[in-house]
């Protein structure tokens, strides 16, 4: 008989819900600990990280610092070695054309004041002979020769100069060869010991970007 305080015992499908019951209690409790135990480890890990960040040893940090500033100023030498390679080949440019360029000089001779004049470092050679003939400035001058990019020597015998011809010039790109080549053509004609060259000044007779006669217009 059932009555309101008697009490029966629970069916299998009571007892199976509260078997389960007390389980998802169980695993509930469970994952509760996992969780807090990762977010435990998490802030000590945080933690750990701020405190290295704190403790930087200062002489590793000034290296560092010294580091990137060598880089930056090893680019920066490197940007200014790089110009200047590239300054130098412009300039090495200029120079090999400077030299292939011919400026011409003009020797004129005045024969009644035996005066001698030139002029130099010219592009044009008619203009280099204009110079010579107009510092000479007399109608006794003779053009005795043109030249460009080189040295001329100039002699004459000790007899006296007559005429032009007993003017003998020679060239050399050494300024001495020439002279010696000069009175070397002279002596063929009138003997040995019997010339002497002109010698004005030094280079005076060179013309050309490697004597630093050039440029002139």
């Amino acid at each position: 008989m059932q009555g309101s305080g008697a009490t029966t015992a629970p069916t299998a499908q009571h007892k199976s819900q509260g078997i389960h019951g007390r389980r998802g209690h169980q695993t509930m409790k469970k994952h509760s600990i996992f969780n807090r135990a990762v977010l435990l480890g998490l802030c000590s890990a945080l933690t750990s990280l701020g405190a290295w960040g704190q403790n930087i040893n200062p002489w590793l940090a000034e290296g560092l610092n010294n580091q990137i500033q060598q880089n930056q100023q090893n680019a920066k030498a490197a940007e200014e070695a790089h110009k200047a390679r590239n300054l130098q080949r412009q300039l090495q440019q200029e120079i090999a054309e400077l030299r292939r360029t011919p400026f011409y000089q003009a020797i004129a001779y005045d024969l009644k004041t035996e005066r001698i004049t030139w002029g130099g470092g010219y592009y044009s050679e008619k203009r280099a002979i204009e110079t010579a003939m107009s510092r000479c400035g007399t109608s006794n001058c003779h053009l005795v020769t043109t030249f460009n990019n080189t040295c001329a020597g100039i002699a004459n015998p000790d007899s006296g100069i007559k005429s032009s011809a007993d003017l003998f010039v020679a060239f050399d790109n050494d300024e001495r060869q020439a002279i010696v080549k000069s009175v070397r053509a002279c002596e063929a004609q009138y003997g040995h010991n019997k010339c002497s060259y002109w010698i004005v000044k030094p280079k005076a007779f060179c013309t050309g970007y490697d004597y630093s006669i050039y440029g002139q217009k």
